[in-house]
């Protein structure tokens, strides 16, 4: 049930999301947040899909490796089988909706959206959400029967974006393919279970996770754009792009390793730090700035709750 203490809770993670998949990535300016016809609709979108995420994460002992593929389910959701922005060649991405574009599909544009969400959108929010309210890492923050509710209306959310948003008729092959893999990886997330690893603690230096983290950003925005420009066949950066967190995890040494709080905390802060320098200059807008401002500050926050609680570990009983 939800009372007074994990309301909070709720409340943060429902705002999490639109936070950092729209606002952080200029999709939506800052000044739209106030009003209820933006907000809500962006909280039912990816706050909820955060909030069954989280479930099933405490319910079935999910890996990271899951949270990542349950990360692509919700970015397919939200991008391909709804918004259908991975089909549709009037979509916003300028070039993007010619490089790439095979069978009918953006490609080169799905895997670079879904990638932005897997990190941004889902993982980087549900991470600081469990280092601000730790006692819920573990725990459900709703039981089953509000959480089914929950999915019920991110469904029929889901669908409701299909009919209204840009009505362009998708092509049907493609369309069937992406929900199949959607439902594939779908299925292999609740396969990987967080005891299924018995790994080591990962013991790289903060700056090399961070600067893996800045890499990956970097990285994601040459493979993204900068080949566009180029002759460079699409499959080249489609390719690259999908295994692109694998390569930074590599490159920070975690691979098979178990990463403590900090340690994921200064690899999303490598990740953001391009982000929140450039992304103000790139708008030259004073809201973008401030968004840039309040992820200082949430990411601040973020490490005193982990300074805190490692020397609360350290204090001899």
């Amino acid at each position: 049930m939800i009372d007074n203490k994990n309301i909070k809770a709720l409340i943060t993670l429902l705002l999490f999301g639109p936070f950092f998949g729209e606002a952080v990535s200029m999709s939506t300016p800052l000044s739209a947040f106030i009003l209820p016809q933006v907000i809500i609709p962006l909280m039912m979108l990816y706050g909820l899909g955060l909030v069954i995420i989280h479930y099933l994460k405490t319910t079935k002992h999910l890996s990271t490796t899951s949270i990542l593929l349950l990360g692509g389910v919700y970015g397919i959701l939200e991008e391909g089988l709804s918004l259908k922005s991975f089909f549709n060649p009037n979509w916003k991405i300028n070039e993007l909706a010619i490089y790439g574009r095979v069978w009918g599909t953006n490609m080169v544009w799905s895997v670079s959206v879904t990638l932005y969400h897997v990190v941004v959108s889902i993982w980087v929010p549900l991470t600081l959400f469990e280092i601000f309210f730790p006692e819920y890492k573990y725990k459900p923050l709703l039981e089953s029967k509000k959480s089914i509710v929950f999915a019920i209306i991110l469904y029929f959310f889901s669908l409701l974006l299909f009919f209204i948003v840009w009505p362009y008729k998708v092509p049907t092959t493609p369309y069937l393919l992406t929900m199949i893999i959607t439902v594939i990886l779908f299925l292999l997330a609740l396969k990987l279970h967080e005891d299924d690893f018995e790994k080591e603690k990962l013991t790289s230096s903060p700056l090399r996770i961070y600067f893996s983290g800045i890499a990956g950003f970097f990285l994601w925005v040459i493979f993204s754009w900068f080949m566009v420009e180029s002759n460079i066949p699409w499959e080249v950066p489609f390719a690259l792009m999908i295994g692109l967190p694998l390569f930074v995890v590599i490159l920070s040494g975690g691979l098979n390793k178990y990463w403590d709080d900090k340690q994921k905390l200064v690899l999303i802060t490598g990740i953001m730090t391009p982000m929140m320098i450039l992304f103000p200059f790139l708008t030259e807008t004073i809201p973008q700035a401030i968004v840039s401002i309040i992820s200082i500050i949430i990411l601040g926050r973020a490490f005193e709750h982990t300074k805190k609680r490692s020397d609360q570990n350290n204090i001899p009983s």
